[in-house]
């Protein structure tokens, strides 16, 4: 009674795409009070690779499988065709289905076929012996609509028994990955060992079983972290942050050096933020502290460009430059030859506060990391607990 899934595409076989179809998939399973699928399999664009693979989960005791990529409009798009094959069934033309290709016209004899909600390819979905095939376009959010907008969410569910296993996700911010275990090590005895993810916005600690034995341990592992935990499942950190400002009626401005805007794009990525982000300026040279942001060149020369004092002007400065209730600052290394990157961040409201923390990565996953850390101590004053 699993779930089998068959990814294609030379693309992500050639690491030129990540495949994150796997996970939206497994997503709405688990949200859904099924069990994640149980194999995942990819194959490139060519018809006996995809017969090699549905053979596999053909030959497993997978009740439904769901085939993602390869039905766009161009020659490479073949897999209704090597599907349809596989199975020695033919195509069928749909003459009534809205669209203007007429690649999209065809389907396999006896499966029904479903507009896309978000994009121009249709999925189409059918039963071969006591099987649900289940064929999405590869585009990740063309998979998420299909699975949350139309009638293919509730076929694949109703081909599934309800999951005993619950699975809770515990988000935390402003702790290393070490940092969390090692607070957490002391208490395994009574929470269990959770297995840890570290991410850009934080370290999330997943956690399943029954789902009464799940809450349980989640209730005990808030009172050891306290407001370290900042969220829970699929809830973001610029989603709550956005929604405190937005109840408050606050308004928000950075000033970043070494995020260079990263800040901004997270709080601008939920629709509605004109009524909270005021605008920032990327103050990545320090005659534009001192000039823009009014860095005096004193505190400069003094503590050098990484330092509270810097971070603490920054964030005054264009909290009054842009009229704002709120100015966000950071500034510090993405990259450091010496040792580890490292960020400096101020938030500025009736007082201003500043922060320091290291960080581990790439220059990208760091600068994103520090982003996501300005915003968890943002949450953290907005809440109470910073």
């Amino acid at each position: 009674m699993a779930v089998g899934v068959l990814i294609t595409g030379n693309e992500l076989l050639e690491g030129f795409v990540r495949d994150i179809n796997t996970a939206i998939i497994s997503g709405f399973l688990i949200s859904s009070r099924r069990d994640p699928p149980r194999m995942s399999i990819m194959v490139p664009d060519d018809v006996g690779e995809m017969h090699r693979g549905l053979r596999t989960l053909m030959e497993g005791d997978f009740r439904v499988i769901i085939i993602t990529g390869g039905m766009g409009p161009t020659e490479d798009d073949i897999t209704v065709r090597a599907v349809a094959e596989f199975l020695g069934r033919p195509l069928e033309r749909v003459e009534d289905f809205p669209t203007d290709f007429e690649k999209y016209r065809w389907k396999i004899s006896g499966f029904s076929m479903i507009p896309n909600p978000v994009g121009k390819a249709p999925a189409m979905w059918g039963h071969h012996g006591d099987r649900l095939i289940v064929l999405l376009p590869g585009v990740p959010q063309e998979v998420r609509g299909f699975l949350r907008e139309t009638k293919i969410g509730r076929v694949i569910l109703d081909h599934l028994p309800l999951s005993d296993t619950f699975y809770l996700l515990v988000k935390t911010g402003g702790l290393s990955e070490r940092e969390v275990r090692n607070i957490l090590s002391a208490y395994y005895d009574r929470i269990g060992i959770p297995d840890y993810m570290a991410t850009p916005s934080g370290v999330i600690l997943k956690l399943k079983g029954r789902e009464e034995d799940v809450r349980k341990r989640a209730e005990m592992i808030e009172k050891i972290l306290g407001t370290y935990i900042w969220g829970y499942n699929d809830e973001t950190m610029e989603g709550k942050v956005a929604l405190l400002l937005r109840k408050r009626g606050l308004t928000v401005s950075t000033a970043e050096s070494c995020t260079s805007g990263k800040i901004p794009d997270l709080l601008t990525s939920i629709s509605g933020s004109s009524s909270y982000f005021r605008g920032g300026i990327v103050a990545y040279s320090t005659d534009v502290k001192i000039r823009i942001l009014g860095v005096p060149r004193e505190i400069i020369d003094r503590y050098s460009v990484y330092s509270h004092q810097v971070a603490a002007h920054m964030a005054a400065g264009i909290r009054q430059i842009m009229g704002s209730h709120i100015g966000i600052s950071t500034t510090g290394m993405a990259e450091n030859p010496d040792g580890e990157p490292f960020a400096f961040v101020g938030i500025a409201t009736d007082r201003v506060r500043t922060y320091y923390r290291e960080f581990a990565g790439d220059r990208n996953l760091v600068r994103l990391s520090i982003a996501y850390y300005a915003l968890f101590r943002l949450y953290q004053i907005l809440t109470g607990g910073g």
